[in-house]
């Protein structure tokens, strides 16, 4: 079974009202854009640097989902990770979450923050 089948058998099986977030680690860009193409609206990358290639790389194929941060964040990587990603799944500080709520704040884009 291919990536677009896998995606659409489980979509089958999970209620429409649930959001599935497709995990992508260390995926290519091409599958990415195969499971996009099959249907997902909710991409999850675990580093910021494998997000940001294949965000670039899918040109407007990535504005077409919504990009969640499902790994730790590294505060170096804030400015990064605020371009691509919507949802950041986890903050593991209050340090983190302020520094994140800073820069989110001066670049004037909403972000879903959740809390560890």
């Amino acid at each position: 079974m291919n990536i677009s089948e896998n995606y659409r058998s489980l979509r089958e099986e999970v209620p429409d009202e649930v959001t599935i977030v497709v995990a992508c680690k260390s995926r290519t860009a091409e599958e990415v854009r195969e499971v996009i193409e099959a249907g997902s609206t909710d991409i999850g990358e675990n580093y910021v640097q494998e997000a940001v290639e294949a965000y670039d790389s899918l040109g407007e194929d990535a504005r077409r989902v919504r990009w969640h941060m499902i790994g730790h964040l590294q505060k170096n990587k804030i400015n990064r990770a605020i371009h691509v990603f919507h949802v950041i799944q986890v903050v593991d500080s209050l340090e983190t979450a302020v520094a994140i709520d800073k820069r989110l704040a001066a670049a004037m884009k909403p972000t879903r923050i959740t809390a560890d």
